[in-house]
């Protein structure tokens, strides 16, 4: 089977999550993984809960409002209720990960 077959036939495999919703999670996931690194790296211990949180909030009120500007601004796209709750299926996979990781390096 020629190579350029191969990719087609990966490429027609059906998801059983609509790949944009996955695309939102792995955005959000990034975005959490990020700042919460940076903020473990810029901030002494006592300021981190209060930036971590203000983070948190800020990724959550940024995956509401980009659904609300599709919704009332842009005609060819519309605002889905799946699409935040996908953003914050990713952001709160990435706070886990980044707190198991945490907890790890804690204890070694």
């Amino acid at each position: 089977m020629p190579a350029g077959d191969m990719f087609s036939e990966a490429m027609s495999i059906k998801l059983p999550i609509p790949s944009d919703k996955i695309a939102h999670a792995c955005i959000h996931f990034g975005l959490a993984i990020l700042w919460l690194w940076y903020i473990g790296k810029r901030f002494p211990a006592q300021q981190r809960i209060f930036h971590r949180n203000v983070t948190i909030a800020s990724i959550l009120f940024y995956g509401i409002i980009i659904e609300a500007i599709q919704y009332a601004f842009v005609p060819t796209r519309h605002a889905d209720a799946f699409d935040v709750l996908a953003n914050v299926i990713g952001l709160l996979l990435g706070v886990l990960l980044y707190s198991l990781i945490q907890k790890k390096i804690v204890k070694s």
